[in-house]
């Protein structure tokens, strides 16, 4: 049952947010709807100041989801950070637009949730249409060997190795319950009471890497996040940020705000020489691939990470100014 406007508390609280991906919110909410799940559900969808007509849309097709229209954009943490603030469940789901919600999911986790109670976050299996595993619905907490592979590319060249590309259980097909150190915030469900002590993303991440600091400190208060094979939904990867060099910088931006807030010394520094390394060395090596075989992807390619390179300055420093 999926309702905002019931007088009875829900068990659950789905949170969205939405930014110009009109068809993909209602193709998710969609498939959220048919799997007809026995917890009661609350949905709420946050929208940073689209202008394609969301929130119109929801409420013309899907009045029960309560929508919270922004007049700019805050990016993904805060925004769910004003989401869940207006969350009645005793359970918080963050929930990507761009997926599609399998039979099962919802009370799949519920279950997991009364199962292991202690665990705190729980998380599930993250598939391409075709049923592909999609590798990044969880992984562990980045470290300077992490850094240092992707850097280099190791992580891409070896793919399924735990060794070379360790982050996201790279070769580690999941397979029942494990605990893991990150789940991915396109699917996060989380007790409201441990979000509340966390105080929800620190607001200084506009986005990527919030999930990581929030498991991180989750840990830290004695949560122990879990993901479970059983509990399924389809990832459209990609698919609401189609502009890959955008992509990159919001990436490495994240990546750099985690280290500052969580590492010192010389572990920070040596983190932002790799992290300058990333994109330097797609750039330098793309270089010489397109004097060699000048196709067009490759063309394409060296355009993007030569751009990401020369924005370094604009990543570099991170995420500094948390929203108002």
């Amino acid at each position: 049952m999926i309702s905002i406007n019931s007088p009875y508390r829900p068990t659950l609280s789905v949170v969205m947010i939405g930014y110009h991906c009109k068809d993909l919110i209602l193709d998710c909410l969609k498939s959220l709807e048919a799997t007809a799940p026995q917890t009661p559900v609350e949905v709420i969808l946050v929208d940073n100041a689209s202008t394609d007509g969301t929130v119109a849309a929801l409420n013309a097709e899907m009045p029960a989801v309560r929508t919270i229209a922004l007049d700019k954009n805050v990016g993904f943490g805060p925004g769910c950070n004003i989401g869940v603030a207006a969350a009645r469940g005793g359970y918080v789901l963050l929930l990507n637009p761009d997926t599609i919600v399998r039979p099962g999911s919802i009370d799949g986790l519920m279950a997991l949730a009364e199962r292991l109670p202690d665990a705190g976050i729980y998380g599930g299996k993250t598939v391409t249409l075709d049923g592909a595993p999609v590798p990044g619905s969880c992984w562990r907490f980045p470290t300077l060997w992490s850094t240092f592979c992707v850097s280099l590319g190791l992580s891409r060249l070896f793919e399924r190795s735990p060794l070379f590309n360790p982050e996201p259980y790279g070769g580690e097909p999941l397979q029942g319950v494990r605990d893991v150190d990150v789940v991915s915030g396109c699917l996060l469900m989380i007790r409201k009471d441990l979000w509340d002590k966390l105080g929800g993303f620190d607001p200084i991440y506009f986005m990527y890497s919030e999930e990581v600091d929030l498991c991180l400190r989750a840990r830290q208060l004695g949560a122990r996040p879990v993901v479970s094979s059983d509990i399924e939904i389809v990832h459209l990867v990609g698919k609401t940020q189609p502009v890959r060099a955008d992509r990159m910088v919001r990436l490495l931006k994240g990546k750099r705000t985690f280290m500052l807030r969580h590492w010192s010394g010389l572990r920070e520094r040596l983190g932002a020489a790799l992290l300058l390394g990333w994109p330097l060395s797609r750039y330098a090596g793309l270089s010489v691939v397109r004097r060699l075989a000048p196709r067009e992807r490759v063309v394409e390619a060296e355009r993007t990470w030569g751009e990401v390179w020369r924005r370094r300055r604009e990543w570099l420093p991170g995420w500094t100014i948390p929203p108002a």
